[in-house]
């Protein structure tokens, strides 16, 4: 287990969050790295060392700081099948609650069985019939 919580002691999280670098990493992140949920990146820990002012070796064992970072042997690099998506060019965010009995008709399993390849090209779908539904009924009400 890491030292983070202890070192940090009462200084707040919102604290260590602003001597880190907000844009790299949140109050909850930070928290899920203090309970061992997840690690910080290679290119988050020198700025988590800085915030902390003690060294990878002194905040972590030394089982956890293998990044994974070693040179790859000659010829095995992984390059991607498909291209990436531009998620950079979303410009809202969303969240539902739902009934865990609707959630579960939301498997990838039966999104596929009628067309789509996410929950998420299910929605953009479900958006486009409602601009539809929307733009009739306007045009409807201009009607009369």
């Amino acid at each position: 287990m890491n030292n983070l919580k202890t070192v940090r002691g009462t200084t707040p999280l919102r604290e260590m969050v602003k001597r880190i670098d907000r844009r790299s990493v949140d109050i909850p992140l930070l928290s899920k790295m203090e309970n061992g949920v997840c690690l910080p990146t290679v290119d988050t820990m020198p700025a988590i060392e800085r915030a902390y002012g003690l060294t990878r070796s002194d905040l972590y064992p030394a089982a956890e700081l293998d990044f994974g970072v070693s040179a790859p042997a000659a010829g095995t690099e992984d390059k991607p099948t498909k291209p990436r998506r531009d998620y950079h060019r979303l410009k809202c965010k969303r969240t539902f609650r739902i009934p865990p009995s609707l959630a579960a008709i939301l498997n990838p399993e039966v999104l596929n069985t009628c067309g789509y390849g996410t929950a998420q090209d299910w929605f953009y779908a479900c958006i486009r019939r409602l601009e539809a539904q929307n733009a009739a009924i306007l045009s409807h009400r201009k009607e009369r």
